[in-house]
């Protein structure tokens, strides 16, 4: 094992030979301040996979902060069914939520067990168009990020929500958690970038990668650097985010972010629940057939279950 590590440390260092130079597009993040932020995440996961329907579990939050927290909520909250029907993807709220969204890719081209990350995409986008209505000038809206959708459907809602944010000059955010980004030879070009900010002496910077798209180190004592596309002010963006990116349990990324995560996010008790009880009613139904179709996407589950109990 050591000397296939080994090998695998060659080949990256091949990868990393000549000097890669970063343009010196770098601006420092010199001022904070606290003004009004709401940030958008959503939370889903599957609950019942039947191999052409999914019942999935999808919770979208809304938090807002002006120095301190002044709103939190659920916005949306529900079980939702993802089924094909007539050659084409639908999904519906099942309670409380009456909803119908046409996924206009065809089956064939679209892995089924991701589609629960497209619905809560729209969804997430949906409660941003309705909280970008809400906003004044100035202020800042966040959400999970970057504006580049997958879906038809998510790049129209995406298209209205920068449309609005410019009209209504509100500063419109997305951050990435994760991103992948590389120069012609494979590296990295965030590490590159932060490498770079280093040698320079930076503490909390802005590096540009194009028209609204940039790279940004929040907090000085930080590791952590992020993708961001942003419209808006961005002297005043910065300063926001910069501002909310303090709190030391993760510092250099934006509270209310992190907040707007745990408020969304789908514990695997649960789907556990929700999955006993819809198998449950199933049976009670007579419905075999469907009951044999989560069988088909469920034997994994099965041997991890039998591995683990050794």
């Amino acid at each position: 094992m050591l000397i296939a590590f080994k090998r695998i440390i060659n080949i990256l260092i091949r990868q990393n030979k000549g000097k890669i130079r970063v343009a010196n597009k770098f601006k420092e993040i010199k001022e904070k301040n606290k003004g009004k932020i709401f940030a958008i995440d959503g939370g889903s996961s599957i609950v019942c996979d039947g191999g052409s329907w999914m019942l999935c579990k999808i919770r979208v939050s809304c938090v807002g902060y002006n120095g301190k927290k002044v709103y939190e909520k659920k916005e949306f909250d529900d079980s939702v069914l993802i089924f094909i029907e007539n050659n084409q993807i639908k999904a519906t709220g099942i309670n409380a939520n009456t909803f119908e969204i046409i996924i206009k890719n065809k089956p064939e081209k679209i892995k089924f067990e991701e589609l629960h990350n497209y619905v809560r995409k729209h969804l997430e986008l949906k409660t941003a168009l309705k909280k970008i209505n809400e906003l004044g000038r100035d202020e800042t809206l966040l959400i999970d990020g970057l504006f580049k959708c997958d879906a038809n459907e998510n790049k129209d809602l995406m298209k209205k929500l920068l449309i609005i944010a410019e009209k209504k000059r509100i500063n419109l955010v997305g951050l990435a958690k994760t991103s992948r980004i590389y120069t012609k030879n494979g590296r990295n070009v965030m590490s590159l970038v932060k490498r770079r900010a280093d040698e320079l002496g930076l503490k909390e910077w802005v590096y540009s990668l194009g028209k609204n798209e940039f790279i940004v180190r929040l907090n000085k004592i930080s590791d952590y650097v992020f993708r961001m596309n942003c419209i808006g002010n961005l002297k005043e963006i910065l300063e926001v985010l910069s501002f909310y990116s303090q709190d030391l349990t993760i510092p250099g990324y934006p509270y209310p972010l992190i907040r707007a995560d745990y408020v969304a996010r789908i514990s695997k008790n649960e789907v556990r629940q929700e999955k006993n009880k819809f198998r449950i009613l199933l049976k009670k139904q007579g419905l075999k057939d469907f009951v044999q179709d989560l069988l088909s996407q469920d034997f994994h589950r099965k041997l991890d279950e039998r591995r683990y109990k050794k």
